[in-house]
């Protein structure tokens, strides 16, 4: 038998035991989300190149007046322009709540400082709305680098940074307001910092979950690949992550609905009745082919797309996480009835990521120097034509319903109708004004014209139109905007003949009669009768509708 070893006299205090290291995640976890960069100073060109894609963007923004979809005015600048000057178009999706006002809250953020400031020019302040969004779009080359840098090395990080600085629809789509374009670089800015050693600390947990949230609540078709980016990070960073990341989601969520209720009726409104809405529609709306999403993509990325998936092969492990990401949003909006090129604009960035390693690798592997230059050189080419194809005549990838119209020329024959609109700002003789040719949804609307004048589209005048063979069109409006193709008005001077559209004036000093109500609600009696019969009984009556014309005197 041992014998027990006899304590120590002297009364020294036991020693302590050391804790336990931190349990680390399995290897496979570890794989989805490599070890944390280094303290290493950024490469030295980073923030030049931020600086020209953010001059690219700008450029596009301030020469290109293009409308991508009629989304774009109506219901993200109109309704901004109303909640800051108290008048403009409201579609049902605002008489409803059934669309969110984060957007358009940013958008009239920037419409006050313009108002308080003196600066309430449409000639300024639409063009220092698309200068925001630009600014917010470059949070994506700026992660961009950081995750390369993260995954694939400083060299790709590199690349991908350039790459997506230079990229044509990351360019030409960063000033527009659309959901799917904002929630893009919100969740590359979490992607982006979560790839920094300060991401791995309480704090930046916090921050962390608070942008994937907002992410998510700014565009709610991004929710599922925001929830599985925050599962990839919290697997492989451990409970104490996890659980920070997931108190500044809450947080953000809180303060949403808190937002919601300020601007609507009750907390989350926008997001409920969004989703009944998408429900009821979907059910009249032809489903778009399975393979929309696919053949759309090659097209829009001059083959790149496909490329991006072999190129991955050989990098898998490392690109897992990517890779994940980019089919699970494919996939998941590939079951959506309604497709549009634009829902599933977070892939661009994620396949230009895939490109990168493979692309450094391929040409560190090619010896000869005239097939290092020529191969890719010749593939530029190509990519080039089928871009500036989609650029020169790009209604195709981007096509929309009904009598949608979205004028996807980018800087080739630019539309007048725009700079009319503005121009009509400036003239003192407004007193009321009938766009002809286009419904409410396809005009520029006050948040280009900013006068609280009557403003009628076809629709509201043809009735007197009908009846009056246009006689009766002066008491109503004094200037008229129309169609090249619809031919002249009595009583009207054509002022300005060129461009498609064309400005008429009234011969007359004959004054306008005021219009009561400068903000109608175009709200439909049938979808008030859809929402009552899914038992949404919470919302308001809708009003009936002004009468913008009175009755034809004898």
């Amino acid at each position: 038998m041992s014998k027990k070893k006899k304590k120590r006299s002297g009364g020294s205090a036991p020693e302590k035991k050391a804790p336990p290291p931190p349990a680390r995640p399995p290897a496979f976890l570890r794989r989805l989300f490599p070890p944390a960069e280094t303290e290493e100073p950024s490469w030295r060109w980073l923030w030049p190149w931020l600086g020209v894609a953010f001059v690219l963007r700008a450029c596009v923004g301030i020469f290109g007046d293009f409308l991508l979809h009629p989304d774009e005015i109506m219901q993200y600048l109109e309704p901004a322009h109303k909640a800051v000057f108290g008048y403009g178009v409201s579609y049902w999706e605002h008489y409803y709540g059934a669309r969110s006002f984060l957007i358009p809250g940013f958008v009239a953020t920037i419409l006050w400082l313009a108002k308080v400031t003196g600066l309430d020019h449409p000639g300024f302040y639409v063009y220092a709305v698309k200068t925001a969004f630009c600014a917010v779009s470059v949070l994506v080359p700026w992660a961009c680098y950081r995750i390369g840098r993260r995954f694939f090395g400083e060299e790709a990080g590199r690349l991908a940074l350039i790459m997506t600085c230079l990229w044509p629809y990351l360019i030409v789509f960063a000033h527009k307001p659309f959901t799917e374009f904002v929630a893009t670089s919100i969740f590359f800015a979490a992607f982006g910092f979560a790839c920094r050693p300060a991401a791995e600390r309480r704090g930046g947990a916090l921050a962390v979950g608070a942008l994937l949230a907002l992410a998510a609540a700014v565009r709610m078709q991004y929710l599922p690949i925001a929830g599985l980016l925050w599962l990839g990070l919290a697997l492989g960073r451990g409970r104490g992550w996890a659980l920070a990341s997931i108190a500044g989601g809450v947080g953000m969520v809180l303060a949403v609905g808190a937002f919601e209720a300020l601007t609507w009726d009750y907390p989350y409104q926008s997001y409920y009745v969004n989703f009944m809405a998408n429900l009821m529609i979907a059910q009249n709306r032809l489903a778009e082919p399975a393979e929309f999403y696919v053949i759309r993509l090659m097209v829009a990325t001059g083959m790149l797309f496909p490329a991006a998936l072999y190129m991955m092969g050989a990098e898998f492990r490392r690109c897992a996480l990517l890779a994940t990401l980019l089919a699970f949003t494919l996939l998941l909006h590939n079951l959506q009835v309604h497709k549009e090129l634009r829902f599933i604009f977070v892939i661009q960035p994620l396949f230009l990521l895939l490109i990168a390693p493979g692309l450094l690798r391929w040409l560190g592997g090619v010896r000869r120097p005239e097939l290092r230059l020529g191969i890719p050189g010749a593939y530029a080419a190509a990519f080039a034509v089928i871009v500036c194809f989609n650029f020169y005549d790009d209604r195709w990838l981007h096509a929309a319903s009904s009598r949608e119209r979205g004028d996807t020329f980018y800087l080739r024959e630019k539309n007048n109708l725009y700079g009319l609109y503005l121009r009509l700002h400036d003239d003192e003789s407004l007193q009321g004004l009938a766009h002809f040719g286009d419904p409410y949804f396809n005009t520029p609307g006050y948040y280009y014209l900013h006068r609280a004048v009557p403003f009628y589209d076809e629709s509201a005048l043809e009735s007197a139109v009908r009846q009056t063979g246009g006689r009766r069109l002066r008491p109503l409006v004094s200037h008229v905007v129309s169609r090249r193709s619809l031919g002249s008005f009595e009583d009207f001077t054509l002022q300005r003949p060129d461009g498609e559209y064309l400005l008429y004036v009234s011969e007359t000093e004959e004054s306008v009669r005021g219009l009561e109500d400068l903000n109608p609600y175009l709200v439909g009696g049938s979808m008030h009768y859809e929402f009552r019969r899914r038992g949404i009984t919470s919302l308001p009556q809708p009003p009936d509708f002004p009468k913008l014309l009175p009755a034809p005197q004898e």
